[in-house]
């Protein structure tokens, strides 16, 4: 029992009166064989400071690419993607199966590291930790939010990268955005970019600071206003963004573009859509994918609705925030200590649980993936009344990696 996890305001309630047993399924994990790719050590000739980097790499431009292999082959049009593989591995014959899971355990708050750079160290650290134990099975992989930049909002043009995308936002291209820090952030992207592609993953990679031009926006206090926003990267290498929903862009006296660096909700409303994710045995689930605190933002579920967001099986969400403890959740469904009463399961403080799936946003027993980088913790939640433990379960420093039932 863990009395008073959940924090933070209560959007709705529902009390569960009955709380249904269950017996924990032990399952043991056998260690996984097999070449797969990493993040290796660069030697000292390609080690370059944030300054240098951006003399060798003037603008970087990442276009999704299109692969040929002896085993497989990648095309991709301006909104959708297709990856045609030489057949699924062959425990997807033997053993029913959905998606293999894990999200980061980092820091991702500046404060917690000595520089930039230690940041995005311990972020390829991290992925590599995954990639060596779990290569050839993990399906998707999640980072906290601002992993890749500052959380300070003054900071942001400083770390910005310039983001083109289709109309559908399905189809992007990145490069520099001019700070003293986009070709450090950009190269550490790319990084991760090309492991999803070797290794045949999903990728949610909280966040980036995206520029956007102000051009049509009225009254905005200077040429650009910024974005937190985190990209979604497929196995073949096609990048997609999600922007964060800010509640506090109407705060009198903050403009669009100026140093409070606020960004307009209607732009990032435009990106909400379900995302359409893949496994290695050809299943699709549709994920809802949110970044930190806007999920406590009173416009969003309607919002989703308003998109035809609903019906999704995951529940992508990358924060910094630190307040709602989704780790210790984990650990007691995994344990089967969890109860109504002293989780406040059903209600899930400002994660109101109850409105997502009585919106139909989320389909019941679908599953919360979480990465959080104020006090480095993840969780792999299932949304029901009553929550089944994950399979092939393991938390460490690093990640926390499961099966999902």
């Amino acid at each position: 029992m863990l009395p008073n996890l959940i924090k933070g305001q209560i959007y709705s309630v529902s009390i569960v009166s009955k709380v249904l047993g269950f017996v924990p399924i032990l399952v043991i994990c056998v260690g996984c064989s097999g070449k797969f790719d990493t993040i290796s050590e660069p030697d000292d000739s390609r080690k370059l400071s944030s300054a240098s980097v951006a003399l060798a790499l003037p603008s970087q431009n990442r276009t999704p690419p299109t692969t040929t292999t002896p085993s497989t082959t990648t095309t991709t049009s301006a909104s959708t993607s297709t990856t045609t593989t030489a057949g699924p591995p062959a425990s997807c014959a033997s053993t029913p199966r959905r998606f293999h899971v894990a999200a980061v355990r980092m820091h991702s708050t500046s404060f917690a590291y000595s520089s930039f750079q230690a940041k995005l160290d311990k972020a390829k650290s991290a992925v590599n930790s995954i990639l060596q134990k779990y290569g050839k099975e993990v399906d998707l992989i999640v980072t906290p939010e601002w992993t890749f930049t500052t959380s300070e909002s003054n900071e942001y043009p400083d770390y910005a990268l310039d983001v083109s995308c289709d109309n559908s936002f399905t189809n992007c291209h990145l490069k520099e955005g001019g700070g003293n820090h986009s070709a450090a952030s950009l190269l550490a992207v790319n990084g991760m970019i090309d492991l999803a592609v070797k290794n045949n993953l999903t990728m949610f990679l909280g966040t980036i600071i995206e520029r956007v031009s102000t051009e049509t926006i009225t009254g905005a206090g200077s040429p650009y206003t910024f974005f937190n926003t985190m990209l979604i990267v497929s196995p073949n290498g096609t990048i997609s963004i999600r922007r964060k929903i800010s509640e506090d862009w109407t705060i009198p006296g903050c403009r669009h573009g100026d140093t409070c660096h606020i960004a307009p909700a209607k732009l990032a409303n435009d990106t909400l859509r379900s995302i359409q994710t893949t496994n290695r045995c050809g299943v699709t689930l549709k994920s809802l994918v949110t970044i930190c605190a806007e999920v406590g933002y009173r416009d969003l579920i309607k919002n989703l609705l308003a998109a035809n967001v609903t019906e999704n099986d995951l529940h992508i969400h990358s924060e910094r925030q630190g307040d709602m403890q989704f780790e210790n959740l984990t650990i007691a469904i995994q344990n089967g200590t969890w109860s109504t009463t002293s989780f406040e399961w059903i209600n899930f403080g400002k994660y109101f649980m109850n409105s997502l799936l009585s919106s139909s946003v989320m389909k019941h027993g679908s599953h919360l993936i979480v990465s959080e980088g104020a006090y480095s913790t993840a969780g792999i939640v299932q949304l029901s009344s009553t929550p089944q433990p994950v399979r092939r379960y393991e938390l460490n420093a690093d990640f926390v990696f499961g099966y999902l039932p």
